[in-house]
């Protein structure tokens, strides 16, 4: 999915590890040797990336007795955000292995992503409704937050509790609600939307 979207397989991995790592910066034979791919296809990614300014060049040093280029993601970028958003979310719903866990994670009647995972500014991260098993969970949350390298803020309410707060049309729920959302499990949308809340046509069903 994301090398059809983005056309090129080096840039994929050029952008991945950059996005996922802000901080670093690296050269051009230490890039070919940890993705793997020839030296000509990194540089010719390389000068498209910096062509769009994704990406910035670092010399070495002036004490330095190397003359190496290093690149590294440029944060300044204007739409830096909503591109390392993107492609945590890529990754996620690509991600069948996770969508599976969160699919049969007992007790579980909804999981959305919002926030983060949609570059939208929401209360939340993750909004869940049910009643899981909390280590499950848990498990499910950390690997989520090694995707995005972002602390990850979510919400557990039974469905009950759900429920309550829609019919008291609660701002804290409909704020989550309204916000552009993943939906990787939904077993209540059926069951009570239509008779409290038409929140179905906001969702992205991953």
């Amino acid at each position: 999915m994301v090398q059809k979207l983005f056309g090129s397989n080096t840039r994929v991995k050029l952008l991945k590890l950059f996005l996922f790592n802000p901080n670093e910066k690296y050269f051009v034979r230490e890039l070919t040797r940890m993705l793997d791919e020839h030296i000509n296809s990194i540089r010719r990614e390389l000068e498209n990336l910096l062509s769009m300014e994704i990406i910035k060049e670092i010399k070495a040093s002036k004490d330095s007795k190397s003359n190496k280029k290093y690149y590294k993601i440029n944060s300044g970028f204007g739409i830096y955000n909503e591109l390392k958003a993107l492609f945590a979310k890529l990754e996620i719903v690509s991600e069948d292995e996770l969508k599976n866990k969160i699919k049969e994670l007992k007790g579980v009647e909804y999981f959305a992503l919002t926030g983060v995972f949609c570059s939208v500014n929401s209360p939340i991260d993750i909004l869940v409704v049910g009643e899981p098993n909390q280590d499950a969970l848990n498990n499910i949350i950390t690997q989520l937050e090694a995707t995005t390298e972002e602390e990850i803020n979510y919400t557990v309410m039974s469905k009950e509790e759900f429920i309550h707060r829609l019919d008291l049309t609660d701002k804290f729920l409909y704020e989550i609600l309204d916000k552009s959302k993943i939906v990787l499990k939904d077993n209540i949308t059926a069951e009570i939307g239509a008779k409290y809340y038409d929140f179905s046509d906001l969702d992205n069903k991953a």
